[in-house]
């Protein structure tokens, strides 16, 4: 079940604030698959930095990038920041709180890896071995380069963990590559 069908099975009376950046109108082709849901208002934004600002939220599925999508300023505090593509978000990674990811030897090679303030495997903060979000403040980014099933599993975790249930996670210990 997807955030979006629980919102609206549940009867949520909370607004969700959906900001999609304007390209060859399918941010209007996805607004219209989701009208259904009272609760979610969709936004069409101009430029990066409009759907970037005061969002809680950015997922970017870009997958080329040539400059920083927006500047420092425009990511507020407590912002969650997960990229498909890294580029367009090495900004972040100077002043960004924490970065989590599915492999730290996979990002070592980051320009800015070194400068990060802050690095986890999303493993070992779902088995408690590592801090997750500490404070409401934190700028977060989550740079995992597994494969798509992976980040749905993984958010599905994270949705079940804010909505206080437990969680339990068995570690990998082989690698498998098809």
């Amino acid at each position: 079940m997807t955030l979006l069908s629980k919102l609206h099975n549940e009867g949520n009376k909370y607004p969700l604030t959906v900001k999609l950046y304007r390209h060859h109108d399918q941010e209007i082709r996805f607004a219209e698959r989701f009208k259904i849901y009272e609760n979610v208002h969709f936004e069409f934004c101009d430029s990066y930095e409009a759907v970037i600002r005061d969002s809680d939220l950015v997922i970017s599925a870009v997958t080329r990038a040539t400059e920083n999508f927006a500047a420092d300023d425009c990511y507020k505090e407590g912002v969650t920041v997960i990229p498909i593509c890294t580029l367009g978000f090495q900004n972040c990674d100077l002043f960004f709180d924490k970065v989590y990811t599915d492999e730290i030897e996979q990002i070592r090679g980051f320009k800015y890896f070194n400068q990060f303030k802050a690095v986890y495997n999303v493993t070992d903060v779902l088995q408690k071995r590592a801090p997750g979000r500490t404070s409401s403040k934190e700028r977060i980014l989550v740079y995992n380069y597994g494969i798509g099933i992976h980040d749905l599993y993984f958010a599905k975790k994270f949705y079940d963990a804010i909505q206080g249930k437990d969680i339990e996670y068995r570690f990998c210990k082989d690698k498998y590559f098809v």
